[in-house]
């Protein structure tokens, strides 16, 4: 395998920004009314001190992907696990590529439906596994797994992460438009999984074997319904927990139900209030309440299956260990974000504000622009389109939801792409796939899919 360029990407891509700093001046916005603030120019002390600050501001990456190690380090203790994932691969004897195909669809399915990426990694070592296992590469394993994850991203159905941040700051519904994703979503997946199936590699000399995050020095005659069982109620919990339903679909069911748990009391005192203390209600999780699931869950398979506190604690350890290069990835990759973070105004804003000049109405191209600069700038579609709503708002209300459809497509196709995605970052350093090999197999279907994207908006806006 190629020497793994990732962490050269990432600090390619800073030096990029950090550059720009000197070049392009900060700006804000006060409504609409744009102020230059003047260069705010990152220094030779900030070169050292912002992936510091990347560290402590998005610690919470480091947790969840430590804790999802952790997880699966005791999951190999069981010794159920392994079965599990032979069993599977197993079943799918000579019917492999049908294995491919079904998985490419379902973790597409759930980017465009949830838009949870960090929750749906916590499958990711499972299926991967299981893929590797029947004779994948890891580059393949990586197409179906990641890569069909950020397709589904990039055609959201009703992703709160992407349709969820538009509709409310356009005050539109997810149902807008829908038609309109539901075909992107269509033409995206079924070219991309025509792409993986191409470009899949299974029983073939150069294969590498070894998987990440699983032993098979583990094995005993135990019911895997117990693993089975507590994992299928664990994953829908947490994706349940994570999903904001109410500023989704208006569904204040958890947010009365967090109501109603909290006023119980005995004697007078809130019991169940203060031992949830500290706990978002359903719906409102973030990477910390998903941390804290995956801890539960981890000790909860461990008790299950009798296995030693040591042998629990061994298996956290090991886990740990080797999906900390992972963590550190998906940490650092923020380094960008962590620029435009510091000041209150970006060199983003004075982007947006000369790109508003060239068209203040809505337009194609110059929506493309903003929408492919700001992906650079943001790996967090809510603030990419937070600070492009200073422009796009004033868009006629009739081209808001194309606008939704543009700006995601285009964010998630980035997100394929650039070195500062979290998912991407993660994924490339778990299979331990270099940056410049990813590149090579993915660009083509990159610029198609961006050719697929233009052309339905164009279509849609033709018909407006």
């Amino acid at each position: 395998m190629k020497k793994n360029n990732l962490l050269k990407a990432i600090f390619i891509a800073f030096i990029f920004v950090v550059v720009l700093t000197w070049i392009i001046p900060n700006g804000t916005f006060t409504e609409t009314e744009f102020t230059n603030n003047g260069t705010m120019p990152v220094g030779i002390i900030n070169l050292f001190r912002l992936p510091i600050m990347t560290m402590q501001t998005f610690v919470q990456y480091t947790l969840v992907f430590l804790c999802i190690g952790a997880l699966y380090g005791v999951l190999n203790k069981t010794g159920v696990y392994d079965n599990v994932v032979k069993s599977i691969a197993k079943k799918w004897k000579g019917k492999e590529k049908t294995l491919l195909i079904i998985i490419s669809i379902a973790f597409a399915l759930i980017g465009s439906l949830t838009g949870l990426s960090m929750v749906a990694f916590i499958v990711i070592p499972f299926v991967a596994a299981i893929l590797l296992s029947a004779g994948y590469d890891k580059m393949s394993s990586m197409l179906a797994t990641v890569g069909s994850l950020l397709v589904g991203e990039a055609a959201s159905l009703f992703g709160f992460n992407s349709v969820g941040y538009i509709i409310n700051i356009f005050n539109i519904t997810m149902t807008h438009e829908i038609i309109t994703r539901i075909i992107l979503f269509v033409l995206l997946t079924g070219l991309y999984l025509f792409f993986v199936v191409k470009k899949s590699k299974i029983g073939t000399e150069n294969a590498d074997r070894s998987i990440p995050l699983f032993s098979s020095d583990q094995e005993n005659g135990r019911s895997s319904m117990p693993f089975i069982i507590t994992s299928i109620v664990f994953i829908i919990i947490v994706f349940i927990g994570s999903y904001n339903w109410y500023y989704g679909w208006n569904i204040s069911l958890f947010n009365n139900l967090d109501s109603k748990i909290s006023s119980i009391q005995i004697h007078g005192y809130p019991i169940l209030a203060n031992i949830l203390n500290g706990i978002s209600a359903l719906g409102y999780w973030g990477n910390y309440e998903i941390a804290v699931a995956i801890i539960i869950f981890t000790f909860l398979i461990g008790w299950l299956y009798n296995v030693k506190l040591s042998d629990i604690l061994d298996g956290i350890k090991k886990g740990v260990k080797e999906i900390l290069p992972v963590a550190f990835y998906a940490t650092i990759c923020n380094i960008i974000f962590s620029i435009m973070l510091a000041n209150t105004g970006t060199i983003y804003n004075t982007l947006l504000n000369y790109f508003a000049g060239i068209k203040d109405s809505f337009n194609i191209p110059v929506l493309s622009l903003i929408s492919l600069t700001g992906s650079v700038f943001y790996n967090d579609f809510y603030y990419l389109l937070y600070s492009a709503a200073n422009v796009i708002s004033s868009y006629e209300a009739v081209y808001h939801s194309v606008t939704g459809v543009l700006m995601s497509g285009i964010f998630g196709i980035m997100m394929m792409f650039l070195p500062t995605s979290i998912v991407l970052v993660a994924g490339l350093k778990y299979f331990n796939i270099s940056y410049t090999e990813w590149l090579k197999n993915i660009w083509k279907y990159l610029l198609e899919a961006l050719f697929i994207l233009m052309l339905v908006v164009i279509i849609v806006t033709l018909l407006i």
